[in-house]
């Protein structure tokens, strides 16, 4: 299982690239076709899908990433569906543990900041700040949402990720259902 979470981040963080300035374009609502979340775009995302091999078999990450208009860094949502049976009640901890501990091997990041959240005061959740030396700044919330791991990113630089731009990004993730 830990490879399994590790290697979903990494595409997704692999996904997401490396002088603020606000972003001027139109925020606008983002829901996938599944209708399970919603969140602010400042644009229209591209859909992604990609079929990883674990050693439960393959596993489809679907995320949606946009570049940060005029610049390098990246808006990005995504998840991994877990088939439910390999998902036992109590282990949500883990899985956020798994998901941050292969983030940080697949980057070769170095964690500089942890806290943990709630989604919806229901689910649980990690904020994570990733430094990848040389490359970018990292921001990633996780949530571990029943047989879901979503994974809400903004990677850049510094001022890219600690902007009101990216909190905005960060604070909109709903979930639907």
């Amino acid at each position: 299982m830990k490879n399994l979470i590790a290697s979903c981040l990494l595409v997704l963080l692999l996904a997401a690239a490396s002088a603020q300035t606000p972003i001027q374009a139109e925020w606008k609502p983002f829901t996938p076709k599944d209708g399970a979340f919603t969140l602010l775009f400042p644009g229209t995302p591209t859909e992604h899908k990609k079929t990883i091999t674990t050693p439960g078999g393959p596993l489809e990450v679907l995320y949606f990433e946009l570049d940060w208009p005029g610049d390098d860094g990246k808006f990005l949502v995504g998840y991994s569906e877990f088939a439910a049976s390999s998902i036992k009640a109590g282990t949500e901890d883990k899985r956020l543990d798994n998901a941050r501990d292969g983030a940080l091997s697949s980057t070769k990041g170095k964690l500089k900041r942890e806290k943990s959240l709630l989604l919806d005061k229901t689910y649980p959740g990690r904020e994570l700040v990733i430094e990848i030396e040389g490359k970018a700044t990292v921001l990633v919330r996780l949530y571990a949402v029943k047989n879901r791991l979503y994974q809400v990113v903004v990677a850049g630089t510094v001022e890219q990720v600690t902007s009101q731009d990216a909190a905005k990004f960060l604070a909109s993730f709903k979930l639907n259902r």
